[in-house]
C-alpha cells in the first residue's frame, strides 16, 4: 500500500483473476481510479506528483517501471535493463527512484529521475535492496551485502566501506545520525558514524 505525502491518495495493489492492477483512492474527493496492468509495491514521490509502480513486459521476461502523474490512469513507461524481478526505493527528499534486481538475480542499479526522466547506471558494487537504511539529509543509503555499502545518490556510485567485521543487520538512529550494525553472533552492536566513519562497539549480555 502506498500513501501520498499529504494523505490525499492511497494506492492499493490488487491481484484478481483478470490480472494485476492498482486502485487509487482519493481521500478528499472520495473517488476511486483503477490503474490497469500495474503491480505493487507502489509509492509516491516526495512532492506527491507521481505514483510509482511496475509491470512485466509482454514476454514476461523483462520489467518496466511505471510513472503515473497523479490523476492520470495512463503511465509513462520506462524500460528497465533487468531480466527477472526488480525492487525499488523512492527517495525521501529527491524525486528519484533507485531500481535494483531482486535477491538472487543479476542486474545493474538504475537511478531514475522522475523530473528529468533521465536514467543513470550506478558505478561500483551491485546490490539488492534487502537490508538498508536511508540517510536523506546526505542523499545516501547505507546497506549491507557481504559487508557495508554506501550508496551515494548524488554521485550515482556505490562504495564498499572497510570494517573489521561483517555486519548481518542494519538500522539507524536518525537524531543521533548513527548507523546501527548487528552481527551474526548477536553479542555486539556497533554504532557507526557515517560522517567520520568512526565506530563504537557495545557488548550485549554479560
Amino acid at each position: 500500500v502506498g500513501v501520498a505525502p499529504d494523505d490525499s491518495r492511497v494506492a492499493f495493489p490488487l491481484v484478481e483473476a483478470s490480472g494485476f492492477s492498482v486502485a487509487v483512492v482519493d481521500t478528499v474527493e472520495r473517488t476511486l481510479e483503477l490503474l490497469a496492468d500495474a503491480r505493487g509495491p507502489v509509492g509516491f514521490t516526495p512532492d506527491g506528483s507521481t505514483l510509482v509502480s511496475f509491470r512485466h513486459t509482454a514476454d514476461g521476461e523483462g520489467r518496466e517501471l511505471l510513472l503515473f502523474a497523479v490523476g492520470s490512469t495512463t503511465p509513462e513507461v520506462h524500460a528497465m535493463p533487468h531480466q527477472g524481478g526488480i525492487s525499488y526505493f523512492i527517495t525521501a527528499n529527491d524525486n528519484l527512484v533507485l531500481v535494483t534486481p531482486v535477491f538472487g538475480q543479476d542486474g545493474p542499479l538504475i537511478l531514475l529521475d522522475t523530473d528529468t526522466k533521465e536514467q543513470t547506471t550506478l558505478s561500483g558494487a551491485n546490490l539488492t535492496l534487502t537490508q538498508f537504511v536511508s540517510r536523506p539529509e546526505a542523499h545516501e543509503l547505507w546497506a549491507i551485502q557481504d559487508g557495508l555499502l554506501r550508496v551515494d545518490l548524488e554521485a550515482a556510485a556505490v562504495e564498499k566501506v572497510t570494517l573489521d567485521f561483517k555486519p548481518t543487520r542494519i538500522n539507524r538512529l536518525p537524531k543521533r545520525d548513527r548507523v546501527v550494525l548487528g552481527r551474526q553472533s548477536g553479542d555486539i552492536v556497533t554504532f557507526f558514524n557515517p560522517t567520520d566513519r568512526g565506530t563504537a562497539d557495545v557488548p550485549l549480555g554479560e
